[in-house]
Parts: C-alpha cells; structure tokens; sequence
C-alpha cells in the first residue's frame, strides 16, 4: 500500500495527516482516536484492498459518533470538548 506523501503512516492500513489527527484528538481525546485508529486497523486488515475505506479522516469520525451516540454521549462539539481531553 503506496502512503499518500502528506499522510502519515498511523498502523498497517491507516494513514492521516498530522493535522487530521490533532483535529481528531481536538474533538474526541487521544484515547478515544487511538482505539478508534486501531479498530478501523484491524478492520481493513480483514478486508480486500478494494473495501478499504478511502478517507480514513471521515470514517474515524463517523465511528467515533455512533460510539458516543450509542453510549449516550451528546456529539456537539463544546460538550465533547470538556468530555475528552488530548
């Protein structure tokens, strides 16, 4: 898998920049990003090269979302920001 030259290399089969993933961190909490970048990891692994998902940035956070609104978290961004801390 060819890494695209302003991504960086997160796991085998995620790659971000470092300005997508700040912003993630930003919005969500290193913690939260971290697990969630090691799931899709594993995901992809499971999959052919032709059901990777394309943006990583977009499908970390919409993951991120339906966690939170499965476990009943509010998703506007002021309230996540006091809830998860880099």
């Amino acid at each position: 898998m060819d890494i695209p030259s302003e991504k960086i290399k997160f796991h085998d089969t995620v790659f971000l920049t470092q300005e997508q993933y700040g912003k993630l961190c930003e919005d969500f909490g290193k913690k939260i990003v971290d697990n969630t970048i090691e799931a899709l990891d594993e995901w992809q692994t499971n999959k052919k090269p032709s059901q990777h998902k394309k943006d990583h940035n977009k499908t970390l956070r919409v993951w991120i979302k339906k966690d939170q609104a499965k476990a009943g978290y509010k998703t506007n961004s002021s309230r996540t920001k006091s809830r998860w801390i880099c």
